[in-house]
């Protein structure tokens, strides 16, 4: 099967959804420019570079559609009042897609 990233099941498309939260979460307790570039380069590179002959059928169908919406919420290095709360749109967009894979999941214990 084809994959551009590595992603062919949900079980894939967890633990990479889980790696992008632990970055946003190491930038929300960080709040540098360093920690806010770690999240912004591999979602940047998700974001422009999909192609979608190379694609299995999750990352086609999920993983760039997450990806779509998690890049519109990164912010922007020039704008540092507003990490925080991007940050927050940010965890709670991945959670929310991650909760869509594991129903059920307990999300409301969340730690920072």
């Amino acid at each position: 099967m084809a994959s551009q990233w590595g992603i062919e099941t949900q079980d894939d498309l967890r633990r990479k959804i889980e790696e992008l939260l632990a970055l946003t979460n190491a930038a929300q307790r960080a709040l540098t420019k360093e920690a806010i570039t770690a999240l912004r380069l591999p979602l940047t590179e998700y974001h422009k570079r999909p192609d979608s002959r190379r694609m299995s059928q999750v990352e086609r169908d999920q993983f760039s559609r997450m990806v779509h919406v998690a890049f519109t919420q990164l912010p922007k290095l020039s704008a540092s009042r507003t990490w925080e709360n991007r940050l927050f749109e940010m965890e709670s967009t991945l959670r929310l897609y991650r909760s869509r894979l594991m129903p059920g999941s307990a999300d409301a214990g969340r730690e920072r």
